[in-house]
């Protein structure tokens, strides 16, 4: 049987103008669950699911009795996973979508579905012909066309030119 330890924060408002990174909020008392968290490199997107306790309007409304953030989504939410061997797995997700339960003996949870970052980059519509293209210069094309149309919000994709051995 594994043994995980766990650390989780919120640690973006997507509703900020700025859009600025806050002081990261450590919400890892309030996780009941953390539910399918993925670690793919096969061009799949990574999720996860956290089940929160809502209770007394926890991340749900501005005006409950605790100092919890009210998650939106596309906020942002850092999940950081250690096991007995101390191999760390961390990640930003950013919200998919929310959904409230109501327990009849454990009051209002809150359901986050997450989604890695990377899903902005398998958004991308794209459509040209390459003939006589090196792959580098298709994938840099296929940035640097996401980069000018990418919204404030999404992710940006940085050093497209390096090339590396």
């Amino acid at each position: 049987m594994a043994i995980w330890s766990y650390q989780v924060k919120y640690v973006y408002d997507d509703s900020l103008s700025s859009g600025n990174f806050l002081t990261p909020v450590d919400i890892t008392s309030n996780v009941i669950t953390i539910e399918n968290m993925t670690d793919v490199g096969t061009g799949e997107v990574n999720t996860a699911v956290l089940m929160l306790n809502a209770r007394d309007g926890q991340f749900i409304t501005e005006d409950n009795s605790g100092a919890t953030p009210q998650i939106n989504q596309f906020d942002r939410i850092y999940i950081k996973i250690t096991d007995t061997n101390g191999a760390i797995y961390d990640k930003v997700f950013e919200v998919e979508s929310l959904q409230q339960q109501k327990t009849i003996k454990d009051g209002i949870r809150l359901v986050v579905n997450l989604m890695g970052l990377e899903r902005h980059l398998q958004q991308v519509h794209f459509a040209k012909q390459y003939f006589y293209t090196s792959g580098f210069d298709l994938v840099k094309d296929v940035i640097d066309r996401y980069n000018t149309s990418a919204g404030t919000k999404q992710v940006d994709v940085e050093k497209q030119d390096t090339v590396s051995s």
